[in-house]
């Protein structure tokens, strides 16, 4: 493999905040994209933009391949100045609602329990990162110099009174009484515990006397001191369409799908124009995707194709004789379920349903070859 063009070295674009740049070189470190950049390596952080992802860090000798399809795009953040009196750098965090400050860039579990007055030995330590707690062992090591304050939770060791009994958190939705074993819950965990639809439904939280919004995802520790108080407020409906999570609109786009969402005896999901392989009777058909009420949670079921597609070999296809109506439009039901590998919670999303449908799709000329094939 070379990476020479014309007998000439190739050149790969790279984009450091808003600097377009131009390397030879198919790899490059960390320290050397800052340096191309004009950086001091010393006096900034390196982060990589990838697409559908979170900003990563990049370590000043990590190594990068720049011959990935697309422009690589980074951002740096400046490392903090300590005025030139040569004191040391301090970074602070906050545990539970205290916050704390440290010139150590790296801490333990148990320093940042000591740090907050806590003994390690009667307390779990938990981080929250994008707003999911992650438990810290004692001797595992934070990077409190990352960018933005870094936000940890405790929890106190229970005692079983021997019999193991998990302990359960109390908490009141509107004017229902519920209970639940886990420290967290997230905001759609507790409106489908109380049975409203996540589509349907905003959850708030009552909150010394404030009312704070929660987000479907937003997570809710349910072991604080006392009783957990939330009211829902119904959608109101609009034009018959419901919204999907901001994650699978981004997936949709990123994946170049045309859609729209609907409401008929159910919430559906409609994929313009998708494509059908070679060997039935159309090339393209819109796909229709039921939406439980409780998705993510819930699982992703069958497809639902309008025009019905059939085999031009004239071959019946198993399970699909069955129509429905969707707003309006007759479409044909593929019976189709995930006999082999269960619905994976924070895993499946519509995204891998919609790959599971093209396999349904490629795999009907696996089981039942085309006659011409067969011949």
């Amino acid at each position: 493999m070379t990476n020479l063009e014309n007998g000439k070295p190739r050149a790969y674009k790279i984009k450091v905040d808003k600097t377009l740049i131009s390397v030879d070189s198919e790899y490059l470190t960390g320290r050397e994209i800052l340096s191309a950049a004009n950086y001091n390596p010393d006096d900034y952080y390196l982060k990589q933009i990838l697409k559908g992802h979170h900003p990563t860090n990049i370590g000043l000798e990590q190594t990068v391949c720049l011959s990935d399809p697309g422009l690589e795009r980074f951002v740096t953040i400046p490392k903090e100045a300590n005025d030139g009196d040569d004191k040391p750098n301090s970074w602070k965090f906050k545990v539970d609602k205290m916050m704390l400050k440290t010139e150590s860039e790296y801490l333990t579990g148990s320093e940042i329990l000591i740090a907050a007055g806590y003994s390690a030995g009667d307390y779990y330590l938990k981080q929250i990162i994008k707003g999911q707690p992650v438990n810290i062992e004692p001797n595992q090591k934070v990077q409190i110099s990352d960018p933005g304050l870094e936000r940890f939770v405790t929890i106190p060791k229970e005692a079983t009174d021997g019999d193991n009994t998990p302990r359960k958190y109390k908490y009141k939705v509107d004017k229902k009484m519920l209970e639940t074993e886990s420290e967290y819950l997230t905001g759609s965990e507790i409106l489908i515990a109380a049975g409203y639809s996540v589509r349907d439904y905003y959850l708030k939280q009552m909150k010394q006397g404030q009312t704070i919004n929660i987000e479907p995802n937003q997570t809710v520790q349910m072991s604080d001191p006392g009783l957990e108080r939330f009211v829902t407020i119904p959608k109101e409906a609009t034009d018959g369409s419901f919204d999907l999570f901001e994650e699978d609109i981004e997936n949709l786009k990123n994946g170049g799908f045309q859609w729209e969402t609907l409401t008929s005896n159910g919430n559906w999901l409609i994929i313009k124009n998708f494509q059908i392989p070679d060997g039935y009777n159309v090339r393209a058909a819109d796909v229709a995707i039921k939406i439980p009420i409780n998705y993510p949670q819930g699982k992703l079921d069958m497809a639902y194709f309008s025009p019905a597609i059939k085999r031009i070999d004239g071959i019946p296809i198993p399970q699909t004789q069955v129509s429905t109506n969707i707003g309006g439009r007759t479409f044909q039901r593929w019976s189709r379920h995930r006999n082999r590998i269960a619905w994976r919670v924070g895993i499946d999303s519509i995204v891998t349903h919609i790959e599971e449908i093209k396999n349904w799709l490629n795999n009907e000329f696996v089981k039942r070859p085309r006659k011409d094939e067969a011949a």
